[in-house]
């Protein structure tokens, strides 16, 4: 398995097809949202993900600051797909994720939309909610941040 960071203005089409591929297996045809994907912000992202044998398993996207939540960098597009989950792919994400903001960005605040059922996981990985329940695409969510004093501590 192989991890990748990429901002998408060095994404070649091969690896852009992936990541919509997968967010479409993902968000669209399984938890069936139907909000839009393409929201105009993937361009000035950074993406993640990780691959097998040239397939995407898991991604996330990095937002920076100028368009992320509150004028701070922002993780989202958060998933692995349903037969590579409990494999511990998203911690591996998560932890490079942060690892990134913190060094390229120089990011001391990292905010994410959490579904609802995950924020206990975000949690173990040093986010605290910011927000009560609210529902985002049809799911409930709530917002959560990580402080780079928790990764320091």
């Amino acid at each position: 398995m192989e991890l990748k960071i990429k901002p998408f203005n060095e994404l070649t089409p091969h690896e852009l097809y992936g990541l919509m591929r997968a967010r479409a297996e993902v968000f669209f045809l399984e938890q069936q949202i139907t909000v839009e994907d393409a929201d105009g912000v993937d361009p000035a992202c950074t993406h993640l993900w990780i691959e097998q044998e040239g397939e995407v398993i898991a991604l996330l996207r990095m937002i920076p600051a100028k368009v992320g939540a509150g004028c701070v960098p922002s993780i989202g597009r958060v998933l692995v797909r349903k037969a590579w989950r409990r494999q511990g792919l998203c911690r591996r994400m998560m932890t490079a994720a942060i690892d990134y903001i913190c060094a390229a960005w120089h990011g001391t605040t990292i905010h994410l939309s959490a579904q609802l059922y995950l924020v206990d996981f975000y949690r173990e990985l040093g986010f605290r909610t910011t927000s009560a329940v609210y529902e985002e695409a049809g799911i409930a969510h709530q917002a959560m941040e990580f402080s780079i004093i928790n990764k320091m501590g």
